[in-house]
């Protein structure tokens, strides 16, 4: 599974689903013939991987090539739910059952973002400060930036307290990504975030989103679906080298 509008402007992606389980407390080193084989997919040969310990958060890294720690598969960041790069050759993946992967390029500025966007992480405006991170260290600009917002549970299926509702109680377009039945709300996932990228300024077609979502696909690993014991699915993406133009 990958992207169209990353495919377009050469960002090497992939999105591994059934096929594997990225869950490392399960797989243990077999995390690192998973990512290995999302590798050898792509026919890429990346300088250096990383991904983050994700905690539900919004601590985003600079990956820098040689920094992080060493793990199963190059290097990861403590508590971080997102890393970001102008390094040509870094690869960068995430973890996801129902949450949102989210990835930003700057495609002037030749720099990218993979983020974890789970409920928590939504409300936190991670993709935001993914973006703040961008601009502060790149100079990226909104108006440069596409953005591709990964498969999630879809918002039927995603069934939370009002506690969750009420989270959201800053987003001015909260009520166009929930709706209530009886005590209990529905939240869609990919709106939220697509409603926080539109909100710094991205152009709705400069978004892609994608079509398919985990509960209920058979490609796709859901938490809600399987329960305990669930599987992960993971996306990875790489900056490559900068063409010339």
């Amino acid at each position: 599974m990958q992207s169209k509008l990353l495919n377009k402007y050469h960002i090497p992606n992939f999105i591994s689903g059934m096929e594997n389980d990225l869950r490392e407390q399960n797989v243990g080193d077999q995390l690192k013939k998973n990512i290995e084989k999302i590798i050898q997919t792509l026919g890429i040969n990346p300088h250096q991987i990383y991904t983050g310990r994700q905690c539900h958060g919004s601590n985003v890294q600079y990956a820098t090539g040689e920094n992080g720690q060493d793990y199963l598969v190059g290097r990861v960041f403590d508590e971080a739910d997102g890393v970001y790069t102008d390094q040509a050759g870094t690869a960068m993946w995430v973890k996801f059952a129902d949450c949102t992967p989210v990835v930003l390029y700057d495609t002037r500025k030749h720099a990218l973002a993979i983020v974890h966007s789970g409920w928590r992480g939504t409300v936190k405006r991670i993709s935001e400060k993914a973006l703040r991170k961008m601009a502060d260290q790149f100079g990226t600009k909104v108006e440069d930036v596409i953005a591709y917002v990964g498969p999630s549970i879809g918002q039927n299926q995603y069934e939370v307290g009002p506690e969750v509702y009420e989270a959201f109680e800053e987003f001015d377009s909260r009520d166009d990504f929930f709706y209530q039945a009886g005590e209990k709300y529905h939240l869609h996932m990919v709106e939220a975030n697509v409603s926080i990228l539109r909100d710094n300024g991205l152009s709705p077609y400069n978004i892609e989103v994608a079509e398919e979502v985990t509960f209920g696909n058979p490609d796709l690993h859901s938490s809600r679906e399987e329960g305990e014991g669930y599987g992960l699915n993971a996306m990875l993406v790489m900056l490559p080298e900068k063409k010339e133009e």
